[in-house]
């Protein structure tokens, strides 16, 4: 496979603008199928950085689009993208923010990601279910709420029937072929964390007694 630019993404794929997932019918496709992956810009001798940024917010209206009238949006100022792009210059490389996927309906390319609230429940047998950041919305754990939202079937209404894809290729936040080119960001209000711990001395000790564990802080 030849990269001559050392970046990752092969010289093929920057002549072509893109290529197809090979994990997908044998890796064959048209420019306007699902498995295509694009990459606008892409340039021979150039050092090519790739990310897709999605934000949260807390009104997705219809059309994908964020309602900033009635609520907000964690989208970055064009200034802030700016400063990003400028940090990679000086090192030869082109950064291409790439906001959504613009391979998918225009209404699941924008990139907003709907802010959710978790709530305590219940399962069907009675069990309760508790959430880590109860009535916060938008947070999520790290690292696996994020790779939840990352890989979010976005046509279909879990993963079961994403998996199996009856009326139609599963379309997901963070295209699979992309995983060979891209990285992925998404923008939000802070990192969540733990309101009590060992490490930061908020906990004095934690002891397990069968089924009860003890806290004292």
């Amino acid at each position: 496979m030849q990269n001559s630019d050392n970046d990752g993404i092969l010289d093929v794929w920057k002549q072509n603008q893109g290529y197809c997932d090979a994990s997908v019918n044998e890796g064959v496709c048209a420019t306007t199928d699902p498995s295509w992956v694009s990459l606008p810009g892409a340039t021979s001798g150039t050092k090519d950085l790739f990310v897709e940024l999605d934000y949260m917010c807390s009104i997705v209206k219809a059309d994908g689009t964020c309602d900033t009238t009635n609520g907000y949006s964690f989208y970055p100022s064009a200034s802030a993208q700016t400063m990003l792009t400028n940090a990679f210059s000086p090192k030869g490389t082109n950064l291409h923010i790439i906001p959504g996927n613009p391979g998918y309906p225009a209404a699941l390319a924008t990139g907003a990601v709907q802010e959710q609230t978790c709530t305590d429940t219940t399962d069907a047998s009675g069990n309760p279910v508790l959430c880590e950041y109860p009535n916060q919305p938008g947070l999520v754990g790290w690292k696996d709420g994020f790779e939840v939202l990352k890989n979010q079937p976005l046509n279909y209404p879990d993963e079961t029937t994403c998996e199996q894809a009856l009326s139609g290729p599963c379309i997901r936040r963070f295209q699979h072929g992309r995983k060979d080119s891209y990285q992925y960001a998404l923008f939000a209000h802070a990192a969540g964390l733990p309101e009590w711990g060992l490490q930061g001395g908020s906990l004095t000790s934690v002891l397990a007694s069968g089924n009860t564990v003890t806290s004292t802080a």
